[in-house]
């Protein structure tokens, strides 16, 4: 299929700069057939700018099975109001601490606001850029479906509810249950090394063709095997997340790369083993991490501390462990920082609110 997405009529319909990255040194997949993808080809127009450890009950967690989620679990077209708030001012490289030494549920630096929006609603969608993605070769590991069932369960999470706390220009985040909008594949080639631009340009193409241009929209851009984009080799990080201008609005976007690889060019251990002893812990430690601080700081303008870290770097690596989320999987996450908690508790690294 060239040049477009084509939706199987069982799928459901969706619901009515600085860079920051997650650093790589550190400490199942599910099950699903191989079906035909949502796809669109590197010929497809895109505008805009560019900025910045599974459980289930039956026993899911151990397989690694290759093959892209449901084809009835893809993502439709955003029929949603399209409004955003003011586009961001800021669109740099600013660092985190180096390896995450900042991290530490007892940090004295509470998280600060700095005027912008938060997400109140987001709509996440995994795109798994390349055609690769289908076989054996590009997802070994399963990461297709485990990511795909990570999101999907998240809204509505412990996981996510302590992100009720914070407010921003546009709302506070509210928590939905159904956060998810769904997978798509992009055909179109991935380079051996993508550029921050290229990153960028496949979350504009998603969002072309999804029609969700909306700063709540995450675009989770999934690379295969073999792939690990420059900023993170660059920066020895394990993902990042950042937003670019798409027409008059904006959106966000994750990179993700291929961890279980990515452990393979170095010490890049990216949490592997590090709750439940599998290689696959990291994957969803870093998919909570991107996906906590894209709610918390969309925009790179609204929660960090003193020192630029968010809300997922001052719990990097921390408390991690296993958790439900509400379609019933369990993952291994790491936490999200809670000014409260820290008040009360003394420690602001905890899940639940």
């Amino acid at each position: 299929m060239t040049g477009t997405i084509t939706y199987p009529q069982s799928a459901r319909q969706a619901p009515a700069g600085r860079t920051r990255r997650y650093c790589a040194t550190a400490g199942v997949a599910a099950v699903a057939a191989i079906v035909a993808a949502a796809v669109y080809s590197s010929g497809d127009a895109v505008t805009g700018g560019h900025g910045h450890a599974l459980r289930l009950r039956t026993h899911i967690s151990h397989t690694t099975e290759s093959g892209l989620p449901p084809v009835a679990e893809q993502a439709q077209k955003y029929a949603g109001a399209l409004s955003s708030p003011v586009t961001p001012l800021r669109q740099d490289d600013d660092e985190e601490v180096e390896h995450e030494e900042n991290s530490s549920p007892t940090s004295t630096k509470q998280l600060i606001y700095h005027g912008g929006a938060v997400q109140t609603s987001p709509h996440i969608y995994l795109v798994l850029w390349g055609e690769s993605w289908s076989t054996q070769a590009g997802d070994p590991n399963g990461l297709a479906s485990r990511l795909h069932y990570f999101y999907q369960g998240v809204g509505g999470s412990s996981l996510a509810n302590v992100l009720t706390e914070f407010s921003g220009s546009s709302g506070s985040f509210t928590n939905p249950a159904d956060q998810y909008y769904g997978w798509l594949q992009d055909s179109s080639p991935v380079p051996a090394a993508p550029t921050t631009e290229d990153m960028a340009a496949a979350a504009l193409r998603a969002a072309s063709r999804i029609g969700d241009h909306t700063y709540n929209a995450q675009y989770v851009i999934a690379t295969p095997w073999g792939v690990v984009d420059q900023y993170t080799e660059q920066q020895d990080a394990c993902g990042w997340h950042n937003w670019t201008k798409d027409g008059s609005s904006w959106i966000t976007y994750t990179s993700l790369p291929y961890l279980p690889y990515y452990a393979t060019t170095g010490d890049h251990t990216c949490g592997s083993g590090t709750v439940t002893g599998s290689n696959l812990d990291g994957v969803t430690m870093v998919a909570a991490h991107e996906y906590e601080e894209t709610v918390n700081d969309p925009g790179l303008d609204a929660w960090y501390d003193a020192d630029g870290s968010e809300n997922g770097d001052k719990c990097a690596w921390t408390n991690g462990k296993v958790i439900t989320l509400t379609n019933g999987y369990e993952f291994p996450v790491q936490t999200a920082w809670s000014n409260k908690f820290r008040t009360q508790y003394g420690d602001g690294c905890l899940y639940t609110k």
